[in-house]
Protein backbone atom coordinates (compact mmCIF):
# COMPACT_ATOMS: atom_id res chain seq x y z
CA UNK A 1 0.00 0.00 0.00
CA UNK A 2 2.86 2.34 0.58
CA UNK A 3 3.88 2.89 -2.52
CA UNK A 4 0.23 3.44 -4.26
CA UNK A 5 0.35 5.95 -1.20
CA UNK A 6 3.14 7.45 -2.10
CA UNK A 7 1.96 7.68 -5.97
CA UNK A 8 -1.01 9.54 -4.47
CA UNK A 9 0.82 12.39 -2.26
CA UNK A 10 3.08 12.82 -5.75
CA UNK A 11 0.33 13.05 -8.18
CA UNK A 12 -1.52 15.29 -5.13
CA UNK A 13 1.66 17.37 -5.14
CA UNK A 14 2.35 18.26 -8.57
CA UNK A 15 -1.39 19.32 -8.75
CA UNK A 16 -0.48 22.95 -7.47
CA UNK A 17 2.33 23.16 -9.93
CA UNK A 18 0.34 22.61 -12.66
CA UNK A 19 -2.35 25.08 -11.84
CA UNK A 20 0.68 27.80 -11.49
CA UNK A 21 2.20 26.57 -14.04
CA UNK A 22 -0.92 27.08 -16.08
CA UNK A 23 -1.94 30.58 -14.43
CA UNK A 24 1.41 31.76 -15.52
CA UNK A 25 1.07 31.03 -19.01
CA UNK A 26 -2.62 32.39 -19.23
CA UNK A 27 -1.40 35.55 -17.68
CA UNK A 28 1.50 35.88 -20.34
CA UNK A 29 -0.92 35.21 -23.53
CA UNK A 30 -3.19 37.61 -22.07
CA UNK A 31 -0.55 40.18 -21.60
CA UNK A 32 0.56 39.77 -25.16
CA UNK A 33 -3.54 40.34 -26.27
CA UNK A 34 -3.48 43.46 -24.60
CA UNK A 35 -0.03 44.51 -26.01
CA UNK A 36 -1.25 43.95 -29.44
CA UNK A 37 -4.59 45.91 -29.15
CA UNK A 38 -2.69 48.80 -27.80
CA UNK A 39 -0.38 48.56 -30.69
CA UNK A 40 -3.08 48.37 -32.96
CA UNK A 41 -5.02 51.51 -30.97
CA UNK A 42 -1.62 53.44 -31.63
CA UNK A 43 -1.17 52.66 -34.84
CA UNK A 44 -4.92 54.27 -36.01
CA UNK A 45 -4.48 57.47 -34.10
CA UNK A 46 -0.94 57.86 -35.61
CA UNK A 47 -2.57 57.24 -39.24
CA UNK A 48 -5.62 59.59 -38.32
CA UNK A 49 -3.39 62.22 -37.40
CA UNK A 50 -1.37 61.95 -40.71
CA UNK A 51 -4.24 61.87 -42.94
CA UNK A 52 -5.25 65.45 -41.04
CA UNK A 53 -1.91 67.27 -41.28
CA UNK A 54 -1.24 66.17 -45.05
CA UNK A 55 -3.95 66.77 -47.20
CA UNK A 56 -3.88 65.55 -51.12
CA UNK A 57 -3.26 67.68 -53.75
CA UNK A 58 -6.35 68.03 -55.75
CA UNK A 59 -8.31 68.81 -52.48
CA UNK A 60 -5.70 71.96 -51.88
CA UNK A 61 -6.97 73.05 -55.87
CA UNK A 62 -9.79 72.45 -54.93
CA UNK A 63 -10.65 74.33 -51.96
CA UNK A 64 -8.48 77.40 -53.66
CA UNK A 65 -10.95 77.53 -56.73
CA UNK A 66 -14.02 77.42 -54.27
CA UNK A 67 -12.89 79.74 -51.85
CA UNK A 68 -14.97 83.07 -52.32
CA UNK A 69 -13.38 86.53 -52.87
CA UNK A 70 -12.47 89.33 -50.79
CA UNK A 71 -12.07 93.10 -52.18
CA UNK A 72 -8.12 92.37 -52.18
CA UNK A 73 -8.63 89.14 -53.72
CA UNK A 74 -10.72 90.90 -56.59
CA UNK A 75 -7.99 92.98 -57.95
CA UNK A 76 -5.36 90.32 -58.02
CA UNK A 77 -7.68 87.79 -59.70
CA UNK A 78 -9.19 90.33 -61.79
CA UNK A 79 -7.53 88.58 -65.17
CA UNK A 80 -8.83 85.21 -64.33
CA UNK A 81 -12.19 86.38 -64.72
CA UNK A 82 -12.06 87.60 -68.22
CA UNK A 83 -11.20 83.77 -69.30
CA UNK A 84 -13.42 81.46 -67.59
CA UNK A 85 -12.99 78.88 -70.41
CA UNK A 86 -9.05 78.79 -69.64
CA UNK A 87 -9.89 78.32 -66.29
CA UNK A 88 -12.37 75.67 -66.65
CA UNK A 89 -9.70 73.98 -69.42
CA UNK A 90 -6.91 74.20 -66.64
CA UNK A 91 -9.59 72.52 -64.14
CA UNK A 92 -9.97 69.71 -66.22
CA UNK A 93 -6.55 69.51 -67.07
CA UNK A 94 -5.62 69.21 -63.18
CA UNK A 95 -8.82 67.51 -61.61
CA UNK A 96 -10.66 64.43 -62.06
CA UNK A 97 -14.05 64.66 -64.34
CA UNK A 98 -15.97 65.04 -61.26
CA UNK A 99 -14.04 68.06 -59.52
CA UNK A 100 -13.59 69.67 -62.70
CA UNK A 101 -17.30 70.08 -63.60
CA UNK A 102 -17.59 71.52 -60.19
CA UNK A 103 -14.82 74.06 -60.15
CA UNK A 104 -15.67 75.25 -63.73
CA UNK A 105 -19.41 75.97 -62.19
CA UNK A 106 -17.66 77.57 -59.24
CA UNK A 107 -15.26 79.82 -61.23
CA UNK A 108 -18.25 81.19 -63.65
CA UNK A 109 -20.79 82.05 -60.81
CA UNK A 110 -18.01 83.77 -58.72
CA UNK A 111 -17.81 85.94 -62.10
CA UNK A 112 -21.12 87.78 -61.01
CA UNK A 113 -21.62 87.70 -57.24
CA UNK A 114 -20.32 90.37 -55.81
CA UNK A 115 -17.24 89.93 -53.40
CA UNK A 116 -17.54 88.83 -50.03
CA UNK A 117 -15.53 90.69 -46.97
CA UNK A 118 -14.22 87.15 -45.54
CA UNK A 119 -14.80 83.30 -46.57
CA UNK A 120 -17.32 80.79 -45.11
CA UNK A 121 -16.09 78.58 -42.54
CA UNK A 122 -14.83 75.38 -44.29
CA UNK A 123 -16.86 71.92 -43.40
CA UNK A 124 -14.23 68.77 -42.79
CA UNK A 125 -15.91 65.38 -42.83
CA UNK A 126 -15.97 63.86 -39.20
CA UNK A 127 -13.55 62.28 -38.05
CA UNK A 128 -14.39 58.70 -36.53
CA UNK A 129 -14.60 58.89 -32.45
CA UNK A 130 -11.16 57.68 -31.12
CA UNK A 131 -11.40 55.22 -27.96
CA UNK A 132 -11.84 56.45 -24.35
CA UNK A 133 -8.70 56.75 -22.85
CA UNK A 134 -10.14 55.99 -18.92
CA UNK A 135 -10.29 53.45 -16.68
CA UNK A 136 -11.10 50.02 -18.21
CA UNK A 137 -15.11 48.89 -18.42
CA UNK A 138 -15.07 44.94 -16.27
CA UNK A 139 -16.36 42.83 -18.27
CA UNK A 140 -19.07 40.75 -15.64
CA UNK A 141 -19.79 38.26 -18.34
CA UNK A 142 -16.09 37.48 -18.72
CA UNK A 143 -15.57 37.24 -14.66
CA UNK A 144 -18.81 35.37 -14.30
CA UNK A 145 -18.23 32.85 -16.48
CA UNK A 146 -14.04 32.12 -16.58
CA UNK A 147 -12.70 33.82 -13.58
CA UNK A 148 -15.53 33.78 -10.49
CA UNK A 149 -15.55 29.55 -11.58
CA UNK A 150 -11.75 29.34 -12.11
CA UNK A 151 -10.86 31.02 -8.24
CA UNK A 152 -14.19 29.00 -6.80
CA UNK A 153 -12.28 25.64 -8.45
CA UNK A 154 -9.27 26.57 -7.37
CA UNK A 155 -10.02 27.27 -3.53
CA UNK A 156 -12.40 23.98 -3.60
CA UNK A 157 -9.14 21.69 -5.20
CA UNK A 158 -7.11 23.55 -2.12
CA UNK A 159 -9.83 22.70 0.56
CA UNK A 160 -9.45 19.16 -0.89
CA UNK A 161 -6.04 18.57 -0.76
CA UNK A 162 -5.83 20.26 2.76
CA UNK A 163 -8.33 17.90 4.30
CA UNK A 164 -6.83 15.08 2.96
CA UNK A 165 -3.87 15.67 3.81
CA UNK A 166 -4.94 16.61 7.29
CA UNK A 167 -6.87 12.90 7.36
CA UNK A 168 -3.64 11.29 6.43
CA UNK A 169 -1.39 12.73 9.14
CA UNK A 170 -4.23 11.71 11.64
CA UNK A 171 -4.81 8.14 10.33
CA UNK A 172 -1.02 7.53 9.61
CA UNK A 173 -1.38 7.15 5.92
CA UNK A 174 1.31 9.17 4.95
CA UNK A 175 5.28 8.32 6.59
CA UNK A 176 6.93 11.17 7.99
CA UNK A 177 9.81 11.10 5.36
CA UNK A 178 6.55 11.52 2.33
CA UNK A 179 5.00 14.74 4.76
CA UNK A 180 8.62 16.47 4.62
CA UNK A 181 9.01 15.77 1.19
CA UNK A 182 5.70 17.53 0.61
CA UNK A 183 6.59 20.47 2.67
CA UNK A 184 9.88 21.11 0.76
CA UNK A 185 8.12 20.31 -2.55
CA UNK A 186 5.22 22.91 -1.38
CA UNK A 187 7.15 25.70 -0.59
CA UNK A 188 9.79 24.84 -3.31
CA UNK A 189 6.18 25.44 -5.88
CA UNK A 190 5.60 28.77 -4.62
CA UNK A 191 8.78 30.40 -4.54
CA UNK A 192 8.84 28.76 -8.18
CA UNK A 193 5.42 30.19 -9.09
CA UNK A 194 6.25 33.61 -7.14
CA UNK A 195 9.44 34.08 -9.56
CA UNK A 196 7.43 33.09 -12.72
CA UNK A 197 5.16 35.89 -11.69
CA UNK A 198 7.17 38.41 -11.28
CA UNK A 199 5.68 40.95 -13.62
CA UNK A 200 4.79 44.68 -12.25
CA UNK A 201 1.03 43.79 -13.02
CA UNK A 202 1.65 40.60 -10.31
CA UNK A 203 3.98 42.06 -8.15
CA UNK A 204 1.77 41.35 -4.75
CA UNK A 205 1.16 37.94 -5.58
CA UNK A 206 4.49 37.00 -6.70
CA UNK A 207 6.26 38.67 -3.32
CA UNK A 208 2.99 36.93 -1.62
CA UNK A 209 3.77 33.80 -2.95
CA UNK A 210 8.19 33.53 -2.65
CA UNK A 211 6.95 35.03 0.90
CA UNK A 212 4.80 32.49 1.72
CA UNK A 213 7.49 29.51 0.20
CA UNK A 214 10.01 30.83 2.27
CA UNK A 215 8.21 30.50 5.73
CA UNK A 216 7.00 27.13 4.36
CA UNK A 217 10.10 26.05 3.63
CA UNK A 218 11.65 27.52 7.29
CA UNK A 219 8.46 25.45 8.96
CA UNK A 220 9.17 21.93 7.56
CA UNK A 221 13.37 22.52 7.99
CA UNK A 222 12.81 23.22 11.72
CA UNK A 223 10.24 20.28 11.75
CA UNK A 224 12.45 18.05 10.24
CA UNK A 225 15.09 18.30 13.25
CA UNK A 226 13.17 18.75 16.27
CA UNK A 227 8.89 16.92 15.27
CA UNK A 228 10.57 13.69 13.03
CA UNK A 229 14.06 14.16 13.83
CA UNK A 230 15.34 12.86 10.46
CA UNK A 231 18.14 15.32 10.33
CA UNK A 232 20.61 16.19 12.68
CA UNK A 233 22.12 19.88 14.05
CA UNK A 234 24.45 20.41 11.30
CA UNK A 235 22.51 19.58 8.26
CA UNK A 236 19.59 21.49 9.05
CA UNK A 237 21.55 24.37 10.48
CA UNK A 238 22.86 24.82 6.76
CA UNK A 239 20.01 24.12 5.08
CA UNK A 240 18.26 27.04 7.21
CA UNK A 241 21.40 29.30 6.55
CA UNK A 242 20.95 28.38 2.52
CA UNK A 243 17.16 28.94 2.72
CA UNK A 244 18.07 32.79 4.45
CA UNK A 245 20.66 33.36 1.35
CA UNK A 246 17.95 32.57 -1.09
CA UNK A 247 15.58 34.69 0.83
CA UNK A 248 17.95 37.84 0.39
CA UNK A 249 19.00 37.30 -3.37
CA UNK A 250 14.80 36.60 -3.99
CA UNK A 251 14.11 40.01 -2.11
CA UNK A 252 16.64 41.62 -4.60
CA UNK A 253 15.84 40.05 -7.37
CA UNK A 254 12.33 40.67 -6.94
CA UNK A 255 12.81 43.97 -5.17
CA UNK A 256 10.24 42.44 -2.36
CA UNK A 257 10.81 43.58 0.83
CA UNK A 258 8.85 41.36 2.68
CA UNK A 259 10.78 38.45 1.20
CA UNK A 260 13.81 40.05 3.18
CA UNK A 261 12.19 40.56 6.12
CA UNK A 262 11.27 37.07 6.48
CA UNK A 263 14.77 36.29 5.87
CA UNK A 264 16.04 38.19 8.59
CA UNK A 265 13.47 36.78 10.86
CA UNK A 266 14.33 33.04 9.52
CA UNK A 267 17.95 34.07 9.98
CA UNK A 268 17.65 35.05 13.64
CA UNK A 269 15.56 32.25 14.63
CA UNK A 270 17.47 29.40 13.51
CA UNK A 271 20.28 29.40 16.01
CA UNK A 272 17.54 29.20 18.80
CA UNK A 273 15.20 27.04 17.39
CA UNK A 274 18.01 24.56 17.10
CA UNK A 275 19.81 24.89 20.06
CA UNK A 276 21.86 21.67 21.77
CA UNK A 277 21.69 23.61 24.81
CA UNK A 278 25.44 23.36 24.24
CA UNK A 279 28.11 26.69 23.79
CA UNK A 280 29.59 27.46 20.68
CA UNK A 281 30.45 30.96 20.36
CA UNK A 282 32.57 30.64 17.30
CA UNK A 283 29.91 29.23 15.64
CA UNK A 284 27.14 30.94 16.57
CA UNK A 285 28.81 34.47 15.91
CA UNK A 286 30.27 34.06 12.60
CA UNK A 287 26.96 32.93 11.75
CA UNK A 288 25.71 36.12 13.21
CA UNK A 289 28.08 37.80 11.43
CA UNK A 290 27.72 37.06 7.80
CA UNK A 291 24.05 37.15 8.26
CA UNK A 292 24.60 41.15 9.13
CA UNK A 293 26.94 41.47 6.39
CA UNK A 294 24.57 39.65 4.08
CA UNK A 295 21.62 42.35 5.56
CA UNK A 296 24.02 45.12 5.09
CA UNK A 297 24.81 44.22 1.56
CA UNK A 298 21.20 43.90 0.92
CA UNK A 299 19.83 47.16 2.55
CA UNK A 300 22.70 49.26 0.39
CA UNK A 301 22.03 47.86 -2.54
CA UNK A 302 18.42 48.05 -2.41
CA UNK A 303 18.55 51.10 -0.37
CA UNK A 304 16.38 49.70 2.64
CA UNK A 305 17.90 50.87 5.15
CA UNK A 306 15.16 49.44 7.86
CA UNK A 307 17.00 46.00 7.62
CA UNK A 308 20.15 48.00 9.35
CA UNK A 309 17.98 49.03 11.88
CA UNK A 310 16.21 45.09 11.99
CA UNK A 311 19.52 43.50 11.74
CA UNK A 312 21.36 45.67 14.96
CA UNK A 313 18.44 44.62 17.14
CA UNK A 314 18.71 40.94 16.20
CA UNK A 315 21.85 41.10 16.80
CA UNK A 316 21.81 42.39 20.18
CA UNK A 317 19.17 40.25 21.07
CA UNK A 318 21.22 37.42 19.98
CA UNK A 319 24.04 38.49 22.08
CA UNK A 320 22.12 39.45 25.08
CA UNK A 321 20.59 35.43 24.87
CA UNK A 322 24.16 34.25 24.71
CA UNK A 323 25.45 35.90 27.78
CA UNK A 324 22.49 35.45 29.47
CA UNK A 325 22.76 31.51 28.82
CA UNK A 326 26.28 30.86 28.92
CA UNK A 327 27.90 33.54 30.96
CA UNK A 328 30.54 32.78 33.52
CA UNK A 329 33.68 34.78 35.15
CA UNK A 330 36.16 32.80 33.10
CA UNK A 331 34.07 33.48 29.61
CA UNK A 332 35.02 37.26 30.29
CA UNK A 333 37.41 37.51 27.39
CA UNK A 334 35.36 35.81 24.79
CA UNK A 335 32.75 38.26 26.12
CA UNK A 336 34.77 40.96 25.26
CA UNK A 337 35.62 39.52 21.75
CA UNK A 338 31.72 39.18 21.20
CA UNK A 339 31.35 42.83 21.80
CA UNK A 340 34.33 44.07 19.85
CA UNK A 341 33.45 41.86 16.81
CA UNK A 342 29.67 43.54 16.57
CA UNK A 343 30.72 47.20 17.50
CA UNK A 344 32.80 46.86 14.60
CA UNK A 345 30.63 45.38 12.30
CA UNK A 346 27.64 48.14 13.55
CA UNK A 347 30.13 51.23 12.80
CA UNK A 348 31.43 49.34 9.65
CA UNK A 349 28.10 49.51 8.25
CA UNK A 350 27.39 53.45 9.36
CA UNK A 351 31.23 54.05 7.37
CA UNK A 352 29.99 52.29 4.14
CA UNK A 353 26.75 54.26 4.08
CA UNK A 354 28.09 57.35 4.74
CA UNK A 355 31.04 56.60 2.05
CA UNK A 356 27.82 55.22 -0.52
CA UNK A 357 26.21 58.67 0.34
CA UNK A 358 23.33 56.99 1.65
CA UNK A 359 23.37 58.97 4.79
CA UNK A 360 20.41 57.69 6.95
CA UNK A 361 19.41 57.50 10.74
CA UNK A 362 18.82 53.36 11.09
CA UNK A 363 22.41 52.81 11.10
CA UNK A 364 23.17 55.29 13.63
CA UNK A 365 20.67 53.54 15.72
CA UNK A 366 21.92 50.70 15.26
CA UNK A 367 25.19 51.62 16.53
CA UNK A 368 23.74 53.55 18.96
CA UNK A 369 22.08 50.21 20.00
CA UNK A 370 25.50 48.12 19.89
CA UNK A 371 26.74 50.73 22.78
CA UNK A 372 23.73 50.23 24.41
CA UNK A 373 24.22 46.41 24.45
CA UNK A 374 28.28 46.98 25.62
CA UNK A 375 27.54 49.04 28.71
CA UNK A 376 24.90 46.79 30.05
CA UNK A 377 27.04 44.38 29.71
CA UNK A 378 29.54 45.96 31.52
CA UNK A 379 27.51 47.22 34.28
CA UNK A 380 26.30 43.29 34.55
CA UNK A 381 30.04 41.94 34.61
CA UNK A 382 31.08 44.46 37.66
CA UNK A 383 30.25 42.13 40.35
CA UNK A 384 30.80 39.45 39.25
CA UNK A 385 34.61 39.53 37.51
CA UNK A 386 35.53 42.19 40.27
CA UNK A 387 39.67 40.57 39.77
CA UNK A 388 39.48 41.66 36.18
CA UNK A 389 39.04 45.28 36.10
CA UNK A 390 41.24 45.39 33.08
CA UNK A 391 38.28 43.62 31.11
CA UNK A 392 35.69 45.95 32.48
CA UNK A 393 37.22 49.26 31.79
CA UNK A 394 37.69 47.68 27.72
CA UNK A 395 34.02 46.74 27.42
CA UNK A 396 33.39 50.53 28.64
CA UNK A 397 35.91 51.88 25.99
CA UNK A 398 34.34 50.05 23.13
CA UNK A 399 30.75 51.41 23.81
CA UNK A 400 32.56 55.01 24.04
CA UNK A 401 34.71 54.50 21.05
CA UNK A 402 31.58 53.10 19.13
CA UNK A 403 29.56 56.34 19.83
CA UNK A 404 32.29 58.70 19.33
CA UNK A 405 33.03 57.27 15.44
CA UNK A 406 29.59 58.77 14.47
CA UNK A 407 30.51 62.60 14.00
CA UNK A 408 33.77 61.51 11.83
CA UNK A 409 31.32 61.73 9.59
CA UNK A 410 28.67 63.58 10.05
CA UNK A 411 28.89 66.70 11.27
CA UNK A 412 25.17 67.10 12.78
CA UNK A 413 26.09 64.43 15.63
CA UNK A 414 28.83 65.83 17.74
CA UNK A 415 26.46 66.09 20.40
CA UNK A 416 27.01 62.10 20.23
CA UNK A 417 29.88 62.73 22.10
CA UNK A 418 28.49 64.42 25.22
CA UNK A 419 25.87 61.63 25.81
CA UNK A 420 29.16 59.14 25.28
CA UNK A 421 30.97 60.74 27.55
CA UNK A 422 27.79 61.23 30.06
CA UNK A 423 27.35 57.10 29.67
CA UNK A 424 31.22 56.19 30.39
CA UNK A 425 31.52 58.65 33.33
CA UNK A 426 27.95 56.92 34.68
CA UNK A 427 30.11 53.40 34.37
CA UNK A 428 32.95 54.21 35.79
CA UNK A 429 31.43 55.50 38.77
CA UNK A 430 29.77 52.48 39.08
CA UNK A 431 32.43 50.18 38.39
CA UNK A 432 34.28 52.75 41.62
CA UNK A 433 31.29 51.69 43.62
CA UNK A 434 30.65 48.00 42.84
CA UNK A 435 34.02 46.45 42.27
CA UNK A 436 36.90 48.75 42.99
CA UNK A 437 39.86 47.20 45.54
CA UNK A 438 42.89 49.07 46.63
CA UNK A 439 44.54 46.96 44.37
CA UNK A 440 42.91 48.40 41.21
CA UNK A 441 44.15 51.80 42.46
CA UNK A 442 46.14 51.72 39.29
CA UNK A 443 43.53 50.86 36.48
CA UNK A 444 41.74 53.89 38.30
CA UNK A 445 44.00 56.26 37.92
CA UNK A 446 44.86 55.28 34.50
CA UNK A 447 40.75 55.08 33.41
CA UNK A 448 40.07 58.28 34.95
CA UNK A 449 43.20 60.19 32.93
CA UNK A 450 42.45 58.61 29.92
CA UNK A 451 38.53 59.63 30.02
CA UNK A 452 39.15 63.11 30.81
CA UNK A 453 42.35 63.09 27.80
CA UNK A 454 40.01 61.17 25.49
CA UNK A 455 36.57 63.22 26.13
CA UNK A 456 38.69 66.85 26.25
CA UNK A 457 41.25 66.30 22.66
CA UNK A 458 37.84 65.11 21.03
CA UNK A 459 36.22 68.26 20.47
CA UNK A 460 39.34 70.12 19.55
CA UNK A 461 39.87 67.33 16.71
CA UNK A 462 36.62 67.86 15.66
CA UNK A 463 37.54 72.06 15.60
CA UNK A 464 40.55 71.55 13.52
CA UNK A 465 39.66 68.37 10.78
CA UNK A 466 35.97 68.62 10.40
CA UNK A 467 35.32 72.32 10.84
CA UNK A 468 32.32 71.88 13.36
CA UNK A 469 32.08 74.97 16.02
CA UNK A 470 31.96 72.87 19.21
CA UNK A 471 30.83 74.54 22.11
CA UNK A 472 33.86 75.29 23.95
CA UNK A 473 32.20 74.86 27.28
CA UNK A 474 32.08 71.03 26.98
CA UNK A 475 35.64 70.89 27.43
CA UNK A 476 35.61 71.75 31.22
CA UNK A 477 32.96 69.07 31.36
CA UNK A 478 34.73 66.02 31.42
CA UNK A 479 37.80 66.72 33.21
CA UNK A 480 35.49 67.99 36.18
CA UNK A 481 33.99 64.70 36.57
CA UNK A 482 37.18 63.16 36.46
CA UNK A 483 38.38 64.84 39.47
CA UNK A 484 34.96 63.92 40.51
CA UNK A 485 36.03 60.26 40.08
CA UNK A 486 39.08 60.73 41.82
CA UNK A 487 37.45 62.15 44.95
CA UNK A 488 35.59 58.79 45.03
CA UNK A 489 39.06 56.87 44.66
CA UNK A 490 40.43 58.81 47.49
CA UNK A 491 37.41 58.01 50.01
CA UNK A 492 37.57 54.17 49.38
CA UNK A 493 41.75 54.12 50.20
CA UNK A 494 42.53 53.69 53.67
CA UNK A 495 46.31 55.35 52.78
CA UNK A 496 46.76 57.99 49.94
CA UNK A 497 49.30 56.98 47.49
CA UNK A 498 51.78 58.93 46.03
CA UNK A 499 50.43 57.87 42.59
CA UNK A 500 47.07 59.90 42.96
CA UNK A 501 48.62 63.52 43.39
CA UNK A 502 50.19 63.32 39.65
CA UNK A 503 46.88 62.33 38.41
CA UNK A 504 45.09 65.32 40.36
CA UNK A 505 47.65 67.45 38.81
CA UNK A 506 47.07 66.92 35.38
CA UNK A 507 43.34 66.19 35.14
CA UNK A 508 43.57 70.28 36.69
Amino acid sequence: MEPVILLIVLLIGAIPVGLIVLAVRQSRLTRRLEEMESTVLRLQSQLRSQSKAQPSTAENLFIKKNAPESPVWSENLAPLRSEPAAGASASATAFPPVLARTATASVETQSDAPPLASPPPLSVPAEPPEAPSGPRVVDWEKFLGVKLFAWVGGLALFLGIIFFVKYSFEHNLVPPEVRVALGFVTGLALVVGGVLMRRREYAVTSHTLCATGVVVLYGVTFATHTVYHLLGSAPVFALMTLITATAFMLSIRLDARVVAVLGLLGGFLTPPLLSTGQDNPLGLFSYITLLDLGLLAVALHRQWHFLLLLGAIGTGMMELGWFFNFFKPEKIFNTIAVVALFNVVEVSGFFISQRLKQANRESVIGVAIQAAVTFFIAIYVMPRVGAHPGAILTTILLGDLALLSLPLLRNNLFKIQLFAGGAALCLLAAWLELAFRETDLYWACGATLGFAILHSLYPLVLQTKRKIETPMGWLNLFPLGAIALMLVVLLQLKEISLLVWPVIFLLD
